[in-house]
């Protein structure tokens, strides 16, 4: 990680455009109240400078889409995939009935991302920031930090600080979710529980029976973990895991190429021995260093 930042650099260096993600604005008198019947998250808990993970998921207790909400003078801002953003806005849309409650994608708004190290202070606030500098969760050392500002006073992408950005996505393991992957996982098995974007004891919300059940009665079935393989070329999303024996244990659900490493999020079976050798499918398959998260 050090590779990627010297001492010369200064902060603007390490911030950058976040394409990936999309804003939805939740406004409205009952604007608290409405989301925290329908996330995972405790709303209550959720201030301009504490952020939280969350997710929407559907009556049967899959994920529809995970985010990060953060407080707003006017309300909430969810953070999200993009490819999903449209899917999110129609399902709360469906919920509002009488109360006082306004979704949009606002326009002209993009989503920053600051990378630095742990031991650095909060950057200064961006101009015409909508949502300012909220942190999450440091990784291997380093902090990250998120905003929300106007598209044309932010900075542009930035490959480099990108593929640092998806990389401690991994190592974190935080799994965005894709139209291909959305309403497939309850949330233990994204490790959402783990990482605090579930709250046991909120009330209920859309799909709670499900995950407070598997939460008292039960455990997940699959689990995901972060992996590294031995080639730097892209592995295929949802290319086959396999044993040393050829028989299916899981599938690969993200990769990246990170200072000279391919890196990946698995998901395998919760019964499947963590030490036990494991391949992607491919034409030269490659042996995965699998490592669990806590």
């Amino acid at each position: 990680m050090a590779s990627l930042r010297s001492e010369e650099q200064n902060l603007t260096e390490q911030i950058t455009r976040l394409p990936n993600l999309a804003i939805l604005q939740v406004t409205g008198q009952d604007a608290a109240n409405f989301l925290q019947g329908q996330v995972t998250c405790d709303v209550r808990l959720v201030t301009t400078d504490n952020a939280s993970l969350g997710a929407l998921c559907n009556p049967k207790g899959r994920v529809i889409s995970n985010f990060i909400i953060g407080k707003v003078a006017a309300g909430f801002v969810l953070l999200l995939p993009v490819a999903l953003a449209d899917l999110v806005l129609q399902r709360l849309q469906r919920y509002i009935l009488r109360a006082d409650v306004n979704i949009e994608r606002p326009a002209g708004l993009v989503c920053l991302g600051c990378l630095v190290p742990a031991a650095q202070p909060k950057p200064d606030h961006h101009e015409g920031a909508l949502w300012p500098w909220a942190s999450l969760p440091a990784v291997s050392g380093y902090q990250r930090w998120l905003s929300v500002v106007p598209e044309q006073t932010s900075p542009p992408e930035d490959t480099r600080w990108l593929a640092a950005w998806h990389y401690h996505d991994i190592r974190w393991g935080w799994l965005w979710l894709s139209e291909a992957t959305s309403e497939s996982f309850i949330p233990q098995t994204l490790r959402l529980d783990t990482l605090g974007a579930v709250a046991f004891d909120k009330g209920c919300y859309t799909g709670q029976e499900i995950v407070a059940r598997t939460h008292y009665l039960g455990k997940a079935k699959r689990m995901l973990c972060c992996a590294t393989v031995g080639q730097t070329h892209a592995v295929a999303i949802n290319a086959a895991v396999v044993d040393h024996a050829q028989q299916t244990v899981g599938q690969v659900l993200d990769n990246v190429e990170f200072d000279g490493q391919r890196y990946l999020t698995v998901l395998l079976s919760a019964e499947h021995p963590a030490e036990a050798y494991l391949f992607t499918e491919a034409p030269d398959a490659s042996l995965l260093h699998l490592e669990t998260y806590p």
